[in-house]
């Protein structure tokens, strides 16, 4: 069975992505900070998907979280970076520009190097970050109305 990690699985996407690869067979190890909605997860995935209440903004809450995967299920063989903030049409102050760079940037970059060791024992694995049509610039949306960079 393949160990899958989802950051930002308690709701959209990360909800999405953990309810259909835990029906595929997958192992799903999800992570998100809401404890009531990754234990509403659980229950909607019958068991199947494992929650791990974790920030990770957090370097120390990252470290102890994929120690703990690792401890359980022998190593991981995907991790998709998912979890993410915007400024939801807020007005940006200093305060929210750090949360975003703490979730968005730096909880990826904690979460890869979490899971490389791993991977690289195992001499496999697959990480796989997502971005929201935020992160491009809309000025180059082609007549087929997708976005190029």
């Amino acid at each position: 069975m393949k160990i899958m990690v989802i950051t930002g699985a308690s709701s959209g996407v990360g909800k999405s992505a953990a309810i259909r690869f835990s029906n595929e067979g997958y192992q799903v190890c999800a992570l998100a900070r809401s404890f009531e909605k990754l234990g509403a997860l659980e229950q909607e995935s019958s068991g199947k998907i494992q929650p791990f209440q974790t920030d990770v903004s957090d370097s120390s809450s990252v470290e102890e979280t994929f120690a703990r995967i690792i401890e359980d299920y022998g190593s991981i063989d995907v991790l998709i970076n998912n979890a993410g903030v915007t400024g939801g049409g807020q007005s940006v102050d200093n305060e929210l520009i750090d949360r975003i760079i703490d979730t968005n940037l730096k909880g990826a970059i904690y979460c890869t190097y979490a899971v490389i060791p791993s991977m690289q024992q195992k001499e496999f694995g697959h990480i796989i970050n997502i971005a929201s049509i935020a992160g491009v610039d809309i000025s180059h949306q082609g007549s087929d109305g997708l976005y190029t960079a």
